[in-house]
């Protein structure tokens, strides 16, 4: 049976299905098929059957009162009887079973929750990071629906959202998705593969599973060797490879293979990192060292560059610190110096020493780098010979001041405090200064904190004060009269102790109008810099009616009012009286959208308050 003939008049039919059954009357396209079915009717009589249902529709006889809609409607149905009784249904070939991935997930989440997510994860644009973290957070990709989507994370444009893929999504999955990773992965690949062997070998549990790692640290591309050679690190099966690819010609896979090794303590490994500090390889293999607390070759590698150090001591009488010929010296000091972060030893305190020994000669070749590597060194010991030679170090420049301040607050007397950096009263010393007493007395520091008037989170600054008692015991009195003299307020109101108010022995004695003169100006600030000057208005006694007028006024006196209020100033107009209310209303009105809200806060929960 001809089922290519009679897919051509399924075709046809249809096609005055949407014409309409009144335009088959003539139509040539069928007719031309009515000979064909014809024919074919001698030998099965259903194609009889079709032609003549077809010749019907096309030549209709006056005497055949049937509407051709309904002769369509026959001929279609006959010609569908026949079409489903044609074709196989059985499958052809030998039947097996389908192979599948065992991953033992659940589909237990509500498909209404991972939608976001999968769309976040399917689109670009901004906001999807926020929603796949939140996701993940919330267990949604616990759910067997999520792990394809999350496997294709690693390629998203957005590198962050790669790298959380990589680091938390698909490791939190465990072992189970192994299979699924290992048929994706592709051994040339880019980036995304070069994350996905990082998954791999994350979740490999033996030596047997590392082998795969080991294959892509040999045959990969640059970027999928870059990645898996790390994981051999720790590893003595490796250990050999690791040796051969420090000789090879790119540069990535040496470093990562430096890197690997600095794991490893067997001699072999070792030797090859001191060898390549002789070096073209030295800054590489000092990338791999830094990392590390402790390295069984950092004791050779500091009288290495004690040698080195007294060499440019030699030549700074000669040389200015960008000479060429001084040059190749600052690269092998400067990989010594990356290869011995975060590590201490006997050997390194002589460097160390050393190098705040010659402050004069590396301040000449301007490697102050080194002057700041040793003074942190030395501060982890204090000790008064140490605070001699950093006191030296300070007065080279100040940027080193602080290294000695933080040193003498933890040895000296607040007398003795007091007595030698008082005298730092004017320019950059001044500064600094402030600025190392500010992170003791007033420490602020941005932090997320849940927002008072819409119950939202809110990242702000927070600055706080002292405690009087640690002020008492660790500050002198002097620093209050200092700090007013310099016109720094912030710094005098944490000097403030209110015992001293109290018993009429605060001085000077004008510190008061000092900070109220100061708290009209901070109403504008930007750090919290109000609830210091508020808290040191306090402790002098301040009447905090006198304290709420001036806040009220210097708002009402600013020509540009801030667009949000910061906390301390927001929490102290919620204290205010009813009286306030008209006031504070006329101040909303000139507010920006931002605080204009946070002011309509303050004016729906004021209650009455005796001033």
């Amino acid at each position: 049976m001809s089922v290519a003939l009679l897919k051509e008049l399924y075709n046809e039919t249809t096609r005055l299905y949407i014409a309409g059954s009144d335009l088959a009357s003539g139509d040539f396209r069928l007719k031309r098929l009515i000979p064909q079915l014809m024919q074919a009717g001698e030998k099965a009589p259903v194609f009889k059957k079709l032609g003549e249902g077809a010749q019907e529709l096309v030549e209709p006889s006056a005497e055949d009162g049937r509407s051709s809609a309904l002769k369509l409607q026959e001929l279609t149905l006959l010609l569908s009887s026949v079409l489903h009784t044609q074709g196989s249904f059985a499958p052809e070939g030998e039947l097996h079973e389908m192979e599948t991935v065992p991953v033992g997930l659940s589909t237990t989440k509500s498909y209404r929750r991972l939608a976001e997510v999968r769309e976040a994860l399917d689109t670009t644009g901004g906001g999807r990071y926020e929603i796949v973290r939140q996701g993940f957070e919330d267990g949604l990709f616990q759910d067997l629906r999520l792990v394809i989507p999350a496997i294709d994370a690693l390629n998203d444009p957005y590198a962050d959202l790669a790298e959380y893929a990589k680091n938390e999504m698909l490791p939190a999955y465990g072992e189970t998705i192994l299979p699924l990773l290992r048929a994706r992965f592709n051994l040339t690949g880019g980036k995304s593969d070069a994350r996905m062997i990082e998954v791999i070998a994350k979740l490999c549990k033996n030596d047997d599973e590392l082998a795969e790692v080991r294959h892509a640290a040999a045959e990969g591309s640059e970027a999928v060797r870059v990645a898996a050679i790390p994981y051999l690190a720790g590893r003595a099966a490796y250990e050999a490879d690791l040796l051969q690819w420090t000789t090879e010609g790119k540069k990535g896979i040496r470093e990562a293979a430096y890197a690997a090794l600095a794991h490893s303590n067997s001699e072999a490994a070792q030797a090859r990192l001191y060898e390549a500090f002789a070096g073209k390889d030295a800054a590489l293999a000092a990338s791999g060292l830094a990392g590390l607390a402790e390295s069984p070759i950092a004791a050779r590698l500091a009288v290495d560059a004690m040698g080195l150090l007294e060499q440019a001591v030699a030549d700074s009488g000669t040389f200015s610190g960008d000479s060429k010929k001084l040059a190749p010296l600052r690269e092998r000091l400067d990989a010594y110096r990356d290869a011995f972060y975060n590590k201490r030893g006997e050997e390194l305190d002589r460097f160390f020493h050393k190098v705040l020994d010659s402050v004069a000669s590396l301040q000449k070749l301007g490697w102050t780098g080194y002057l700041h590597d040793a003074a942190r060194y030395v501060s982890e010991t204090p000790s008064i010979t140490v605070l001699e030679k950093l006191r030296k170090l300070e007065k080279v420049n100040a940027n080193f001041l602080s290294y000695a301040f933080e040193m003498s607050v933890a040895l000296l007397s607040p007398a003795e405090i007091f007595d030698h950096y008082s005298a730092y009263s004017k320019g950059v010393y001044k500064d600094t200064l402030i600025s190392s007493m500010e992170q003791y007395l007033v420490p602020s520091s941005w932090q997320t904190v849940p927002n008072i008037w819409n119950e939202e989170q809110d990242y702000t600054y927070i600055t706080t004060i002292l405690p009087e008692q640690e002020l008492e015991r660790k500050w002198d009195d002097r620093w209050l009269l200092w700090s007013i003299e310099r016109g720094h307020a912030v710094l005098a109101a944490s000097f403030v102790r209110s015992s001293k108010a109290a018993s009429g022995q605060l001085e000077p004695d004008y510190t008061p109008e000092f900070l109220l003169e100061a708290l009209s100006k901070s109403t504008s600030g930007r750090y919290d810099h109000f609830s210091v000057i508020w808290e040191g208005l306090r402790r002098c006694g301040t009447d905090v009616s006198i304290m709420r007028e001036t806040m009220v006024a210097s708002l009402e006196k600013q020509k540009s009012l801030p667009y949000r209020l910061d906390r301390g100033l927001f929490l102290e107009l919620m204290n205010l009286p009813e009286s306030y209310r008209e006031r504070l209303s006329a101040l909303q009105q000139r507010l920006d959208s931002y605080s204009g809200k946070q002011m309509q806060y303050i004016l729906d929960r004021m209650s009455e308050v005796q001033a």
